[in-house]
């Protein structure tokens, strides 16, 4: 079913910061939100309401609630339910998918597995250790913070075995909003299990695996059969020590040798997800266009989030559209590159009068935590904050200097008067995030 005109329905939607920037983009399409939290259902509705979206909706209720009352469903998304919940409603979820798909439609589940996460429980159990005699959750996220610094010195200095551990863990945290954290670390269900325990649970609901959500965790050389498939995956999960899956499930068990290079159409966008060490050289499936390996990170490094369509790509490099699209898989595989079938209407050119997208004006106005039009998580500096708000496109960049250098000297905002190039900086950083539109 193609997204322009499906059902959307999201698990565990929390504010709408996934499914807001996705009914914007897909206006004829229908999404619909459901979370037990009421508070960040109110949220969502607002911002809907305020943005002025006609086709999305958000419900307070539970997982188990949902039954035929939405229709037919093409699309159920659940990121971070199935692993922390208990398993009444993590049942109910592959019923949910089970009854309410539609035959084509797809499901997407995330979830921790074994044996990686194994390791990262005795740090989850440090931290719920740590935090049992505190009730503010507010209050347990700090404590689980300073506990991690605290145990982290102690292996590094003492030079303990479980130094690596910890320190990649404590940089993990660093990074991840107390939201997050709460939830992984702290939160009373968090239950991991085997990929092959899982495709027991979902074949007793007649659910199907089709791939993991990411490209970069799937092997396309072993998609020749499905029981294959499930084997392989396994053995790479403990190769790997993989600690966290996203799958994607439907009713019927796909033909794998029609995915992928075959469906993918050519507004597909390219974007430069990391560089590897092997991505300018030697690298054994180049598709007779090793030339053009090494351009690929040039044109793309520069457009961010936005990246270009992949006939743009091609006429970028100059090189035939069938022999790219085969070289642009294997790379997105590799996780080299990412793709998305979303069409942004981002600009990377910043304007006289430059203009930040109304979502994301209206997530700074509240927040330095927003969710970007490309569904990426940015955490913005105070300055940036105060020039985001201001977006409207009826400010040009010198209004925004005089607007910004008063602000200054009420608000200690670090924008000085004469730094109209510190300011173009930053607005080319919203632009390569996504942010700015025409």
């Amino acid at each position: 079913m193609a997204v322009e005109s499906a059902t959307i329905l999201e698990v565990g939607c929390a504010s709408g910061a996934n499914l807001i920037p996705h009914a914007i983009h897909y206006p004829h399409a229908t999404f619909i939100g459901v979370d037990i939290d009421r508070e960040a259902i109110a949220q969502a509705s607002s911002d809907a309401v305020a943005l002025g979206l006609q086709n999305i909706s958000f419900h307070a209720m539970s997982l188990q609630d949902i039954g035929d009352q939405f229709g037919a469903l093409d699309y159920v998304i659940a990121h971070g339910v199935y692993s922390w919940v208990d398993g009444d409603v993590s049942a109910a979820l592959l019923d949910l998918c089970t009854c309410q798909l539609s035959d084509d439609g797809l499901a997407y589940v995330s979830y921790n597995v074994l044996p990686g996460w194994s390791m990262v429980a005795n740090v989850r159990d440090m931290l719920c250790f740590v935090g049992e005699q505190e009730s503010d959750l507010v209050e347990k996220v700090k404590l689980a913070r300073t506990a991690m610094d605290v145990a982290v010195k102690i292996a590094v200095d003492n030079k303990l075995d479980t130094a690596p551990l910890f320190e990649e863990e404590y940089h993990y945290i660093c990074r991840s909003p107390d939201g997050y954290v709460a939830q992984e670390y702290l939160a009373n269900h968090n239950h991991a299990f085997y990929f092959k325990q899982f495709i027991q649970y979902i074949d007793k609901k007649d659910l199907n695996y089709v791939s993991d959500a990411l490209m970069a965790a799937n092997d396309p050389d072993q998609f020749m059969t499905y029981e294959g498939l499930i084997r392989y995956e396994q053995y790479r999960d403990f190769s790997r020590q993989r600690r966290f899956r996203a799958s994607i499930m439907s009713k019927h068990k796909p033909k794998y040798s029609d995915l992928y290079v075959s469906w993918l159409p050519d507004h597909t966008r390219v974007m430069l997800n990391m560089v590897l060490p092997s991505f300018r050289q030697n690298n054994p499936q180049a598709y007779g266009m090793e030339a053009v390996m090494s351009d690929i990170g040039d044109v793309l490094s520069p457009l961010g989030s936005v990246g270009m369509t992949i006939v743009q790509l091609a006429t970028a490099l100059r090189c035939s559209l069938e022999q790219l699209k085969m070289l642009v898989v294997d790379l997105a595989f590799q996780g080299v590159l990412r793709l998305s079938l979303d069409k942004v209407k981002s600009v990377l050119v910043v304007s006289e009068y430059p203009k930040a997208c109304a979502w994301v004006r209206l997530q700074a106005a509240r927040s330095k935590e927003i969710s970007t039009p490309t569904i990426e998580r940015v955490v913005l500096a105070d300055e940036e904050q105060e020039v985001l708000c201001l977006l409207n496109g009826q400010y040009s960049i010198a209004d925004l200097i005089s607007i910004i250098s008063s602000n200054f000297n009420q608000a200690e905002v670090k924008v000085d008067k004469g730094q109209k190039q510190a300011l173009e900086a930053m607005l080319q950083k919203f632009a390569v995030q996504g942010m700015l539109v025409a």
